[in-house]
């Protein structure tokens, strides 16, 4: 309780050190992070994260499954939030994999 809460540039720091020690892993960018910074998404995009999260929950839904005030009520459909994404994704010159999304595992030999 008596430790200083961490900040949205710590986050992104650790994003990029987890990048470049950990080069086959998934490092998403969470809403948490999101309701921090409107920008999150892109931002950890751009220091080493390789996962989106959207909203997936139905609309109808979606306000009783609210976990902290601050990530805001996202009314739209699944398939807007997607398109969203994709936008952003093409903003920061990436896109979307159509693969299975599976984390690469190097082989350690001992």
């Amino acid at each position: 309780a008596d430790v200083p809460s961490g900040t949205t540039l710590m986050v992104y720091k650790m994003m990029a050190m987890a990048r470049l020690v950990l080069r086959d892993v998934h490092i998403p960018v969470t809403s948490a992070l999101t309701a921090l910074d409107p920008f999150a998404r892109q931002k950890g995009w751009q220091r080493g994260a390789n996962v989106v999260m959207p909203n997936a929950t139905p609309t109808e839904v979606r306000a009783r499954y609210e976990i902290y005030q601050q990530k805001g009520h996202n009314i739209e459909p699944l398939s807007a939030t997607l398109a969203h994404l994709n936008h952003e994704i093409a903003a920061i010159d990436r896109f979307v994999g159509t693969d299975h999304g599976r984390a690469l595992r190097r082989r350690y030999v001992s």
